[in-house]
């Protein structure tokens, strides 16, 4: 899979424009949030109107995601079998969650990196490494595993988010490797 193609199956997921009362990002066209949006541009995030929100280009959120949430973090720099997962986790639990469930899945599969940080240093480049090589696809159900721990954390702790859980299991699940 490409890049492009890797962002265009996230906006596919994120979709259009919501602005659901229990999403704690706020309004959002194509996922793109008020804060990533005012990252992006170099903006205080509470200048950010909805307007400008809805105003967001699916070209846009192309340029917003490679930047912000593929080359910022690192991801970029990962293994590409585990690129997909780790870019769509990086949008949708954010660029340092998405790298700690990464460091989870690791010590999970045996590679320890110490404790999770959120940071793709050395250390957790050559581990992923290290885990496609040993483990390849497999690896990934770990990764759906360990996201799908941190969903259901997020509901224990916060009830309202309960009413995402289909759509974020399904999410997770779409990233299972297909038993060949």
């Amino acid at each position: 899979m490409t890049i492009k193609e890797i962002i265009a199956a996230i906006i596919a997921k994120e979709g259009g424009y919501v602005n659901h009362p229990n999403d704690k990002g706020g309004p959002t066209q194509y996922g793109i949030t008020a804060k990533s949006y005012a990252e992006y541009f170099k903006l205080h995030a509470d200048s950010v109107t909805v307007d400008n929100i809805k105003s967001v280009t699916q070209q846009l959120a192309e340029k917003i995601y490679y930047t912000l949430y593929y080359v910022r973090p690192g991801i970029d720099l990962l293994p590409e079998l585990i690129q997909p997962i780790m870019l769509d986790m990086s949008v949708n639990h954010g660029r340092s969650g998405s790298i700690k469930i990464l460091q989870t899945a690791l010590g999970k599969a045996g590679i320890n990196v110490g404790v999770p940080d959120g940071i793709i240093g050395q250390k957790t480049l050559t581990a992923a490494t290290e885990a496609v090589r040993q483990l390849g696809k497999h690896f990934i159900n770990d990764l759906v595993n360990c996201r799908i721990s941190v969903y259901e954390e997020i509901i224990k702790t916060d009830p309202r988010q309960a009413v995402f859980k289909t759509g974020w299991f399904a999410r997770a699940e779409s990233f299972r490797p297909q038993a060949a």
